[in-house]
């Protein structure tokens, strides 16, 4: 098959759900002031989506949200469900070269406390494999959690090198944890008891939650004054979105009250989120089309050729 050649892609995936500020601070953040930000392809997991007891298809509001967001980014995007037939047909192909007792360990490293579990999660790193060899990025950005997947993705990467599909990719790994408000945990809206600040909080509401926080009799002098490691975070948070050292975020509020600090923690919250809720007039629609053919052209060809490097070898 002639070769084609595409623009190169940095690949960042996100799961269909209720947009919150940890995925604000974190993955709409990476993108938004990435200095490549032309080459970055925002793909919406919903077939990884699968793996959680969410109904997805209850959730087109969420994936409408995230588009819109990217829309407002200037950052192409697409859902995993745009391609069905292609991803089942590899699926089939490559689980032929995925090793059952490799997809086990990971599952047990990923959901050893998990009860809710199920097959989509043990084929979880296959499905993430074939978003690679579809798209064939030049990065992908993952989150530390993900490392594991990466080892198994990599070996079965050698092993197709045998059929001639060579793929070369890196990846890049970016801090998606973001703490929740009231614990230690990564904020996720499957943990809302633990304090999640949503895209569609109003300022009262996210006041209300912020007022929550638990706090210490004194306010912090220096950096060895927090008597809990979550405030510290808490303060490190703060810190970090506006652009300040935690040393420097201290000795703004040590005079000062609790009650102020919230209040200011809160408005910062609340201006961030304004900047990814604001709709821009999109003019592009010539240019989403362009991407979009380009999009699909570059997964269909892939496939094929990987499909034909099986064929030729005869592997099917």
């Amino acid at each position: 098959m002639e070769k084609q050649t595409y623009n190169k892609i940095i690949l960042i995936g996100i799961q269909p759900s209720k947009i919150h500020l940890g995925h604000i601070l974190s993955i709409f953040t990476y993108m938004k002031y990435h200095k490549k930000k032309e080459s970055i392809y925002c793909m919406i997991a919903d077939f990884h989506k699968l793996s959680t007891s969410v109904n997805l298809y209850k959730n087109n509001q969420d994936m409408s949200n995230i588009f819109n967001i990217c829309n407002n980014l200037n950052i192409k995007s697409y859902a995993q469900s745009l391609f069905n037939d292609v991803y089942f047909s590899l699926l089939m192909l490559i689980g032929n070269y995925c090793n059952i007792n490799e997809l086990d360990k990971i599952f047990k490293i990923n959901y050893e406390n998990n009860t809710d579990n199920n097959i989509n999660k043990l084929l979880y790193p296959l499905i993430m494999l074939i978003d690679i060899l579809l798209i064939q990025p030049c990065t992908v950005v993952i989150s530390q959690d993900q490392i594991h997947n990466v080892r198994f993705i990599k070996k079965i990467i050698e092993k197709l090198k045998s059929l001639k599909i060579n793929i070369d990719v890196d990846f890049e790994i970016l801090d998606l944890k973001i703490i929740s408000l009231y614990t230690e945990d990564k904020m996720s809206s499957s943990k809302e008891n633990c304090g999640v600040i949503y895209l569609n909080d109003d300022m009262i509401s996210i006041q209300d939650k912020i007022a929550q926080i638990p706090t210490q009799e004194n306010m912090p002098q220096h950096s060895e004054d927090f008597q809990h490691p979550h405030l510290k975070q808490i303060y490190q948070l703060f810190a970090k979105m506006s652009n300040i050292s935690l040393e420097e975020l201290i000795d703004k509020y040590k005079d000062q009250k609790f009650s102020l600090f919230k209040i200011n923690f809160a408005t910062k919250i609340y201006k961030i989120i304004q900047e990814y809720k604001v709709k821009l007039p999109n003019d592009n629609k010539n240019e989403e089309d362009k991407d979009s053919k380009e999009l699909e052209s570059r997964v269909l060809w892939n496939a094929d050729n990987i499909i034909e490097a099986f064929k030729t070898n005869n592997k099917i």
